[in-house]
């Protein structure tokens, strides 16, 4: 479907993106994550977003989610340990610490021909214990996720571009400083976040959704 839509941009209307298990996360000098937002089970965040085109021009689209809302949230179910996946699964949360991630803005161009994907992404993260009797102010961040190179203070990375369905976007942002002192110690504010997420990418035609 995506090959044949793809030599005809004016047909798609929508663009189905779906952020698949695989990814990873990273914050400052924290070990880095694997992230597997399909076994976020049990629970109704949605695992991607539904992008409308809002306009076209040539092979390019302009996509935006014009309903953003919660994503899978980070959990010991869902986010594990980098540097012994997959040969020794380690959970990198404890269990009862829930990080939970609303996206706040996704927006931006998708190129049929060279494969670019080129978006604006803002979000909030909010921590919580114990089934929130503790929890954090929502911390919002934006970054540019794209399927390009990136480079920050702590960290670099190359995404993929849409090859088919699939490709690789790397958002990369600064993360600044809080009121809360405590939540900067442990996150050792400010500091680089890094997401670089396997997504899936399926081109909707007409009124179809």
């Amino acid at each position: 479907m995506n090959a044949a839509l793809a030599k005809q941009p004016d047909k798609i209307r929508a663009v189905r993106m779906t952020v698949l298990n695989g990814s990873r996360l990273a914050m400052g000098w924290q070990p880095t994550m694997v992230f597997n937002p399909g076994w976020n089970w049990g629970r109704p965040e949605r695992v991607g977003s539904l992008l409308e085109v809002t306009r076209v021009e040539g092979s390019r689209l302009h996509v935006r989610d014009p309903a953003p809302g919660p994503s899978p949230p980070m959990t010991c179910t869902t986010c594990w340990l980098a540097a012994t996946w997959p040969w020794l699964p380690l959970p990198a949360l404890p269990p009862g610490v829930i990080i939970h991630i609303r996206t706040l803005k996704l927006e931006g161009w998708i190129d049929l021909a060279t494969g670019e994907v080129d978006l604006d992404f803002a979000s909030s993260f909010a921590t919580s214990l114990a089934g929130g009797l503790w929890a954090t102010q929502p911390l919002a961040v934006a970054a540019r996720m794209a399927s390009g190179e990136q480079a920050g203070t702590v960290f670099h990375a190359v995404g993929e571009r849409l090859r088919g369905a699939d490709a690789t976007l790397v958002a990369l942002s600064e993360v600044p400083p809080t009121s809360d002192a405590a939540q900067n110690a442990v996150l050792m504010l400010p500091t680089d976040a890094l997401s670089v997420l396997k997504v899936r990418l399926e081109f909707i035609p007409g009124d179809e959704r």
